[in-house]
């Protein structure tokens, strides 16, 4: 027979801001605070609330604290690009658009390859007139684009009024 209250079924629920606060060292040339707890596959790190339930991915929870809102509808972006940063002063709120231009103006979201692409699949160059680049990162050629938009109005004869506003 156990001895009562030494062993417990579940551990206690652990404080999630003391918990955030024990699991990070400061990585003093970039100024990230490097997360040092459980850490998701894909590179983010995790403050759970007990055994239980989904927790709150770290680098949220710390800019929550910064900033004292709950960032609903919003997500936390990271200005260093390191998913495992921490520090509040590297993070901010921003929409999935928001989240999407930040990635694309760094780089992160045209892959290599495209990148190195100098004209669209039809041939039409990739230059700053004839380019329209979405928010997600990817390039779209003009060209192509305004000759869909005449072969749809041909077909479609309703839209053409539509299309031309466009």
């Amino acid at each position: 027979m156990m001895p009562k209250g030494k062993y417990l079924r579940h551990p206690k629920p652990r404080d999630p801001i003391g918990a955030l606060h024990e699991s990070y060292i400061p990585e003093p040339n970039s100024g990230c605070w490097l997360w040092t707890g459980y850490t998701q596959d894909d590179g983010y790190g995790l403050v759970r609330h007990g055994t239980r339930g989904p927790g709150i991915r770290a680098h949220r929870l710390s800019l929550q604290i910064a900033t004292g809102q709950s960032g609903d509808g919003l997500l936390a972006c990271h200005r260093c690009d390191m998913p495992s940063c921490v520090n509040p002063s590297h993070l901010f709120w921003g929409s999935v658009r928001d989240n999407a231009r930040d990635a694309s103006a760094k780089g992160r979201l045209c892959n290599k390859i495209n990148l190195a692409k100098t004209a669209c699949p039809r041939g039409h160059p990739y230059s700053p007139e004839n380019t329209y680049v979405n928010p997600n990162g990817s390039r779209v050629c003009r060209t192509c684009a305004s000759a869909a938009r005449s072969a749809y109005a041909a077909a479609h004869p309703r839209h053409r009024k539509n299309l031309a506003a466009g």
